[in-house]
């Protein structure tokens, strides 16, 4: 049952993002490179005590995966300062849906009509969300949902190219993908107004508990528990953070929110469990 625990508190971990990038309020560039770089030093260090030498499986993959990374933490990020953390979660968690097209496409999954169904029912809770305001490419909140559909996209990705790399265990796999966003990101972050000392120290802990404590609990929850199950788990991460934005911030629960979340995060649970059935 501790297994189950694990991955539920790493969502809720996740789930806080929004809070942290809230209340910091620092570019975009520096919240990065802080968010990816703690946790390469961490990983390096436990690499070194454990005598593990991660760059003998390294790969052209390992790194393609670490460069999309980059940009999708970059633009994750980015989203949750410009529109409220209800719309950037509930963009986010159309991941599932991009990462099943892509699986169509490239991996030649098989196409359902209960999958291009559910496909269908999460693009309508898109729709709903962004019918809240006028379309408007100068209103951030449009443009803070678009940004996040395009690190959504971008997560899908990764999950697809990661299928096909099989020569590193989870931690090096984490290890990896926050690689090069560190370097890419050091000179950008030395470029913009540099963060207090406080905004720093309390970057440093969002980027160890989110990027260290989460993905090492989630890990670990995954030995035990069904990919599946985990899966469907994770989704705690949009409820809480919509609940922490509510709470902390005062952010409104329309209805178009409410519905268009419903249909996305129940679109994904459903494909989630039609992934694990033969087509």
């Amino acid at each position: 049952m501790i297994y189950y625990y694990e991955i539920i508190f790493a969502s809720l971990l996740w789930g806080t993002s929004g809070v942290f990038v809230k209340y910091l309020n620092m570019p975009a560039e520096s919240l990065a490179f802080i968010r990816l770089s703690i946790p390469v030093v961490v990983l390096s260090l436990w690499f070194v005590y454990t005598k593990n030498n991660c760059f003998q499986r390294h790969s052209v993959t390992l790194y393609a995966i670490s460069l999309i990374n980059a940009l999708r933490i970059y633009l994750y990020l980015l989203a949750y300062s410009l529109t409220t953390i209800g719309n950037a979660i509930v963009a986010l968690y159309t991941w599932p849906i991009f990462m099943f097209i892509l699986g169509v496409i490239f991996l030649k999954e098989k196409m359902t009509c209960v999958r291009a169904f559910l496909i269908m029912m999460a693009f309508s809770g898109l729709l709903l969300i962004y019918g809240r305001q006028e379309f408007d490419w100068n209103d951030n909140d449009v443009i803070g949902i678009s940004v996040m559909l395009v690190a959504a996209f971008l997560s899908a990705l990764m999950m697809i190219l990661l299928k096909t790399e099989h020569q590193v265990n989870g931690v090096e796999s984490v290890f990896f993908q926050n690689l090069l966003g560190s370097v890419i990101f050091f000179p950008l972050f030395l470029s913009v107004d540099l963060p207090s000392v406080q905004q720093v120290s309390i970057a440093s802990v969002y980027a160890f508990l989110i990027g260290v404590v989460a993905f090492s609990l989630f890990l670990n929850g995954l030995r035990q528990v069904q990919a599946s199950t985990a899966s469907v788990i994770t989704y705690i991460e949009a409820v809480s953070g919509i609940t922490f934005g509510v709470v902390f911030f005062n952010e409104q629960l329309t209805w178009n929110l409410v519905l268009g979340a419903v249909l996305i995060l129940g679109a994904c649970v459903g494909l989630v469990y039609q992934y694990e059935q033969p087509s």
